[in-house]
């Protein structure tokens, strides 16, 4: 199974994909009919995202501020590239 198929998500839910990169797998997820807020810290990969329709925002995964806004969490190939798991998590 895929990793988006493990997420199961739905029509109606938030996800924040974490370390969205170029935001293929976001796309993958809204195609489900969830609302997907795409992040990372790349302006190329997010602009790649951008154009893709994923909506997203230059955001630090170690210095996050949501609170309660989102029914799941994505992440793929990203947690590694943060050194402050504690922060993440």
């Amino acid at each position: 199974r895929s990793l988006v198929e493990l997420l199961d998500p739905r029509n109606g839910e938030r996800i924040l994909d974490l370390g969205c990169g170029d935001g293929t797998l976001g796309v993958q997820i809204q195609a489900a009919g969830s609302d997907v807020l795409g992040v990372d810290t790349s302006p190329e990969l997010l602009q790649a995202a951008s154009g893709r329709g994923l909506k997203v925002d230059r955001v630090d995964g170690q210095d996050l501020t949501f609170c309660d806004e989102f029914d799941a969490v994505f992440s793929n190939a990203a947690l590694h590239w943060m050194t402050d798991a504690e922060s993440v998590v």
